[in-house]
Order: structure tokens, then C-alpha cells, then sequence
């Protein structure tokens, strides 16, 4: 854009440092779930550590998902905490899975609720994405739940590698 700011440096130790990078962290302060597979809703993305994306931009609070805005392989990341007045146990499982342009669940991350409030098993994956590429959500779950409440997110997002 005609400026001299700085968009990629590597430091004397060696270090990459990319402080353009595209990378978006969306959360929810409680979102309920209940049985089946179905797409993950009611999150917003906090601006405080996004870069480059922002609803309207690459990702859509209306209808929760990041598109690519560049080719190229992406970090997508998922956790969070929950809570279920039903308790856990072997029968009380749950899953979420990352899904592009709406293809197939291939890989999840997953386990069983614990009793009443609980973090949640979470994960990473990198994946190749084409400019356009969208991503989503999509969740099981084996009874009802919250997931996020007002002082533990529940949260998923994404990094561009390169």
C-alpha cells in the first residue's frame, strides 16, 4: 500500500515473526447442545485475538464460518469448557469435528462429560485450503448440555501457517 510497515522479519535468533498473519479465535459464553450431529452456533469472535479477520471479514457470526482468504495450510484449533446437570459416564460422549466447503466428518476430537462443570478434550489439526475454502463445526453430542459460560469460553479458531 505504498508504506514501509514492517509484514515479515526474521529476528537474529532465527525466528519467523509474521505480525500480519491472518488468525481468528471465535468463543461463546453458553451455547446449549443437544443429541446428533448438528453445526456448531452461537459464536462470536473476540477481536482482542484476531488478526486480519473480524465478522464480515473471513469469518461470519450469521453464519459461523471462516472462509480462506489465501491458499495455503491453515492451523484450526478447538476446545473449551462444559457443564450438564446429567453427570458423565461411558453413555454421555461428545465430538467435534472441523468440516471444509461441507464435506465429510474425517477427523474429530471428543470424550465423555464429567460430572457438573468440566473442560472438554480439545485439539488441533492443519489442513490445505484453497482461496474460499469455508470452514465449520459440526458437534455430536449424547445428552444436553452448555457449552462456554460467562467465565470459561468455549472456543475454536485458526492460523495461516503459509
Amino acid at each position: 500500500n505504498g508504506t514501509l510497515e514492517v509484514a515479515f522479519r526474521i529476528n537474529r535468533e532465527g525466528q519467523f515473526i509474521k505480525p500480519k498473519t491472518y488468525k481468528f479465535l471465535v468463543e461463546t459464553n453458553g451455547t446449549s447442545v443437544s443429541g446428533g450431529w448438528t453445526k456448531l452456533t452461537g459464536l462470536s469472535i473476540d477481536s482482542n485475538h484476531s488478526t486480519g479477520v473480524s465478522n464480515g471479514t473471513y469469518w461470519s457470526n450469521s453464519n459461523q464460518r471462516f472462509t480462506a482468504p489465501v491458499t495455503g495450510t491453515y492451523n484450526f484449533f478447538i476446545g473449551g469448557f462444559s457443564s450438564t446437570a446429567e453427570g458423565g459416564g461411558t453413555n454421555h460422549r461428545y465430538m467435534y469435528t472441523f468440516r471444509i466447503n461441507g464435506g465429510h466428518y474425517h477427523y474429530g476430537f471428543g470424550g465423555n462429560y464429567s460430572d457438573g462443570n468440566t473442560p472438554m478434550a480439545g485439539g488441533s489439526l492443519n489442513y490445505e485450503l484453497t482461496v474460499n475454502d469455508y470452514v465449520e463445526v459440526y458437534y455430536y453430542t449424547a445428552i444436553s448440555a452448555t457449552w462456554g459460560n460467562s467465565s470459561h469460553k468455549f472456543f475454536w479458531g485458526g492460523y495461516f501457517l503459509g
